[in-house]
């Protein structure tokens, strides 16, 4: 299933999405003479998704242009995200965070169309 960013399918193809949820906020006391910690649930803070994919179009220019979509994307406006797996997320955040794969070199597609593909990595947070 293809993921989807503010209604837009903008990360290409073999996308996979990985969602990790953000560690906890606790406070943790230790008092003299008490065998124990305390802790206090602090509330939780947001999530971050690891997105990989390829961009892909009969020349390198195409390739660079989708990459160049999905990077307009970083304003810090917070928009709803669809993973791979079909759930909606809302709240989620692209802050730039990218890179190019495959040490930025475009590769050919295997399926005998001789499209250029670029892999890409970034991350996206959830702050809800």
């Amino acid at each position: 299933m293809p993921a989807f960013y503010d209604g837009s399918p903008i990360f290409g193809l073999s996308v996979r999405c990985v969602h990790m949820p953000q560690e906890n906020a606790m406070q943790m006391a230790a008092f003299f003479g008490v065998n124990a910690l305390q802790s206090i649930m602090g509330g939780t803070r947001g999530r971050i998704f690891q997105i990989s994919g390829l961009f892909y179009g009969p020349l390198p220019i195409d390739c660079v242009t989708q990459e160049l979509f999905l990077l307009s994307y970083a304003d810090g406006i917070g928009r709803t995200l669809i993973d791979t797996t079909g759930v909606s997320w809302s709240n989620v955040i692209f802050s730039g965070l990218y890179s190019r794969q495959n040490n930025g070199q475009f590769g050919v597609l295997c399926d005998g169309s001789g499209y250029f593909c670029l892999p890409y990595s970034c991350v996206f947070k959830g702050v809800t």
